[in-house]
């Protein structure tokens, strides 16, 4: 793993960063750029949290994923564009990699918050993650193709 600071992460744009120091609790590992927090003190936080109260976790859960149906898109976009989303027909197969996945996401312009259409999860997450940027997908092609 990469060794970078925590100011370069956030120069980046970068979630995580690591050091190769060991945290509080001598765990070698990324730490969230967010609050400095070890990735794996914050997994071992989470899980004793939810084994303390699981009826707790579960309700938050299900409220979560009640307000948040569609992959959380919907209350990212106005209200118009959410009922054009649903009023949109989902296509046969995702038109980025022709699958027929199990769940459709809805995918819209981040800083427009426009409906553009219906995707896979991998693909919606992949956008997401390239941060909707031609700039980057046409780079990430050129890296697949031996280009760089």
């Amino acid at each position: 793993m990469k060794k970078i600071s925590r100011a370069k992460a956030i120069e980046r744009g970068l979630n995580k960063y690591y050091t190769g120091k060991p945290c509080p609790h001598s765990h070698v590992s990324e730490r969230y750029v967010c609050k400095s927090a070890c990735v794996e003190c914050v997994s071992v936080y989470n899980l004793n949290r939810r084994l303390l109260d699981p009826e707790k976790h579960r309700k938050r859960y299900n409220d979560y994923a009640r307000n948040h149906r569609h992959n959380g898109t919907i209350h990212k976009m106005n209200k118009g564009e959410g009922a054009i989303a649903l009023s949109t027909p989902k296509p046969e197969v995702c038109p980025i990699c022709n699958i027929i996945p199990e769940e459709w996401n809805l995918d819209h312009d981040h800083s427009t918050g426009k409906f553009r259409g219906w995707l896979c999860r991998w693909c919606n997450c992949g956008l997401g993650n390239m941060k909707d940027n031609i700039s980057n997908l046409e780079n990430a092609i050129k890296y697949l193709k031996g280009e760089n």
